[in-house]
């Protein structure tokens, strides 16, 4: 899936200055349909932006692309109810926790296009191994 990058040379530091004041924490906009919301990469920045507010952001990674990953297999501009700002960020880091202990689900599970069905099996696994890694749930 293709997604924006803008100022792509853009200072790190400036991004973070450019986003401090638009970043709104969580709440009741964190369940907005990501179809609603502008996602894209400004610098080296991941950033979910709903009407001039940023719900998210990361900064990308080259060596660990976990949101590319997530934003990939979710496929955020195609609507589904289950496609919310919450459920990108979550997924984003299920990817990370089964990629970092070695497991294969991003390779045996995850499927394009992602159905929910899919997508709830795999975030099954990964919160399971999450918890026996952890001893609690860190997603």
């Amino acid at each position: 899936m293709e997604y924006k990058i803008i100022e792509p040379d853009e200072d790190p530091k400036a991004t973070m200055e450019w986003i401090k004041p638009k970043f709104v924490k969580y709440g009741h906009k964190f369940e907005l349909n990501t179809a609603d919301c502008e996602i894209y990469k400004r610098g080296k920045v991941w950033i979910v932006e709903h009407q001039g507010d940023i719900l998210y952001y990361e900064t990308h990674s080259e060596d660990y692309p976990f949101f590319e990953s997530a934003f990939h297999y979710m496929n955020p501009a195609k609507w589904a109810n289950w496609k919310t700002v919450s459920e990108l960020a979550t997924f984003r880091q299920a990817i990370r926790e089964a990629t970092v202990q070695g497991t294969d689900y991003c390779d045996t599970i995850l499927e394009e296009p992602l159905t929910y069905k899919t997508y709830r099996k795999f975030m099954r696994f990964a919160r399971a191994h999450d918890l026996r890694h952890h001893g609690s749930h860190t997603f």
